[in-house]
């Protein structure tokens, strides 16, 4: 499990959507800025401990213009979370990694 250093977040941001798994839930926060959480996508344990944060979209995709997601759902065993320019990632709900980019609109 990783530290806990973003769990401030959880309790600063108010909460877009929230998706169970596994017995854990995986939110969404509200974006409330271009800027900031950016990556603001969580699993988190009953306690609301940190399981996962989703993985920094520069890593797999550098040339990618980072926005703070603004939906999320899950379907056949994939989490999807899009952007405002309606670009989707879909992310493996168990570990939090991106699988692949695709246009949703």
């Amino acid at each position: 499990m990783k530290d806990n250093v973003y769990k401030y977040l959880i309790n600063d941001y108010d909460v877009r959507s929230t998706v169970m798994y596994k017995g854990n839930k995986i939110i969404l926060l509200k974006p409330v800025s271009i800027r900031e959480p950016v990556d603001n996508v969580f699993c988190l344990d009953g306690d609301n401990n940190m399981i996962w944060q989703v993985e920094d979209l520069r890593d797999k995709y550098p040339d990618d213009r980072k926005m703070p997601y603004e939906n999320m759902f899950y379907h056949d065993g994939i989490l999807t979370v899009s952007t405002f320019i309606g670009v989707g990632y879909d992310i493996n709900p168990d570990d939090g990694m991106i699988i692949r980019s695709h246009i949703v609109k």
